[in-house]
């Protein structure tokens, strides 16, 4: 049966809130679900998940599809995902997360309106107590298109992914390497302020936890990512594109600071930094983060270009006795 969107949501360990997740996709209106395939990872689940997902696919077993393996990581299981699935477009949903009741049909509607190959849009993120803790609208500007780096709030044509090959990078920023793979081969890509996906705020999530340790690993698999979206902008290197690196690099070593102790701050500083005043002369010469095309908080403004200002000039460890807990000095 032709299905209009295939929903590819990895499970790994997800008992928890997978049930919250699905049923958000089976209470869609003005989409007839009959249209939607569910594929449902099980990337090697130890807990209860994969029983919770054949449940479901006995009780929709013309929508729902459960494949099951090994832990591979997220990555490879969206890539296994996209692999097999049969719509005309392709929508991702995180484990923890969930959508609102017209996610589909508007973003649907959205992309068939000019044959979008990518649609984005903006999210929310409610807590444990269902409270709306941050609203992010999607502008429409350039800038807006690169620093929104999830594949979830989104849809994509499947025919454009797949016949360019766009695959998840097996490793940190496995998300940002997709997304601007999308925003080099195609110019066809519709952004609007809709705000339908609940990204949970999950305290024991790994991006609340593990993710913000600037230790060895860390500056490894960052320097990795780095290298890798290096090599998708190629050596014409568009200057948004040089900031939007500025954003993911720099700007999450500034959002983690307080979670570090000023040595690690420090050396993971130097580290990426240096990265840039090596990888990109031609831009590093510049000592304020203002992004072109239309975006960029004052926040991030001043706070990104006053980390850049204060590096060069080679004081970091003024930044670092301001940011960093006490605790961890």
């Amino acid at each position: 049966m032709k299905k209009i969107i295939s929903i590819i949501i990895p499970v790994y360990n997800g008992e928890k809130h997978i049930n919250r997740c699905i049923d958000s996709v089976l209470k869609q209106i003005n989409f007839d679900i009959n249209n939607l395939e569910i594929l449902l990872l099980n990337d090697g689940s130890t807990d209860d998940s994969l029983s919770i997902l054949n449940e479901y696919s006995k009780k929709y077993p013309t929508i729902i599809n459960v494949i099951s393996h090994d832990n591979v990581g997220v990555a490879k299981t969206r890539n296994r995902g996209v692999d097999i699935s049969i719509g005309e477009y392709i929508m991702f949903i995180d484990q923890d997360d969930f959508i609102d009741d017209d996610y589909c049909a508007i973003f649907y509607g959205e992309a068939a309106k000019n044959s979008s190959d990518v649609v984005i849009g903006g999210y929310k993120r409610p807590d444990v107590h269902n409270k709306i803790i941050y609203t992010s609208k999607n502008k429409d500007t350039e800038w807006r298109k690169y620093s929104q780096a999830s594949v979830w709030a989104k849809i994509h044509k499947s025919s454009f992914i797949k016949s360019n090959n766009i695959k998840f990078y097996d490793g940190y920023g496995e998300d940002v390497v997709f997304s601007n793979l999308e925003y080099v081969k195609t110019n066809n890509i519709k952004q609007f302020e809709y705000t339908g996906y609940n990204w949970f705020y999950n305290n024991d999530s790994v991006s609340n936890t593990v993710q913000k340790k600037l230790d060895e690993k860390y500056n490894k698999k960052v320097i990795a990512l780095l290298d890798t979206l290096s090599e998708v902008f190629g050596d014409n290197i568009l200057k948004i594109q040089y900031q939007a690196m500025l954003y993911i690099g720099p700007g999450w070593i500034l959002n983690c600071a307080s979670q570090n102790s000023k040595a690690d701050f420090i050396a993971t500083t130097n580290l990426v930094l240096g990265w840039f005043k090596y990888k990109y002369p031609r831009y590093s010469n510049s000592y304020f983060f203002k992004p072109v095309g239309g975006g960029g908080s004052l926040k991030e403004i001043i706070g990104l270009s006053g980390y850049i200002f204060v590096y060069k000039l080679k004081m970091i460890a003024l930044i670092a006795d301001i940011l960093c807990k006490r605790s961890n000095r």
